[in-house]
């Protein structure tokens, strides 16, 4: 968790001291409503970086929603093209990227991290001056490390079999977040 919130801190920090001029009305703050739905909170920030460009990153996290055994952080950079030459307006396609923590318990315990890259594609519809909703999806690969082991186990009875790894071709991002753009 340190971790990620270490890269999340240093990508701001790049943007922040980062040559040229970052002006007021070249940022956006956001939140994603769906995840928030899911009682895992969000926040995002965006940055525009050239007339069709902007990058950002979104960090989530939950713990123990509705009193289920459950931990996540996420943090999500995203690098948009807008076809509208314009950002924050329309439709975007994008490169994504996914770094999660995460320790789960159902029937099974799932214990571990995913690392994960793909493209992104959305919509954003502007409701006012500066409040938009964007809507968005991506698709990836994500690969993973994690102990999984049935609840009631004890992990040390497995030896090596309960660690597992791999990688797998899925949605990495989904998303309907309310965006304000600073001026």
């Amino acid at each position: 968790m340190k971790r990620i919130c270490s890269y999340f801190i240093l990508l701001i920090a790049l943007f922040v001291l980062a040559p040229g001029k970052v002006a007021a009305q070249m940022i956006a703050i956001r939140t994603d409503m769906l995840k928030d739905v899911l009682m895992t909170p969000s926040l995002g920030v965006d940055f525009v970086v050239g007339e069709k460009h902007t990058i950002g990153a979104e960090v989530a996290f939950n713990n123990q929603p509705w009193n289920m055994d459950m931990k996540l952080v996420s943090v999500t950079p995203e690098f948009r093209y807008w076809f509208n030459g314009r950002p924050f307006t329309r439709q975007y396609v994008g490169v994504v990227g996914n770094l999660s923590v995460y320790d789960m318990t159902f029937d099974h315990v799932y214990n571990g991290d995913a690392l994960g890259l793909g493209l992104s594609f959305g919509h954003v519809w502007t409701l006012t001056k500066r409040l938009n909703i964007d809507l968005s999806a991506g698709i990836g690969v994500l690969g993973y490390r994690q102990k999984y082991y049935y609840k009631n186990d004890h992990p040390a009875d497995y030896g090596e079999r309960v660690n597992s790894k791999g990688h797998m071709l899925m949605p990495i991002k989904l998303g309907v977040s309310l965006v304000y753009v600073l001026r």
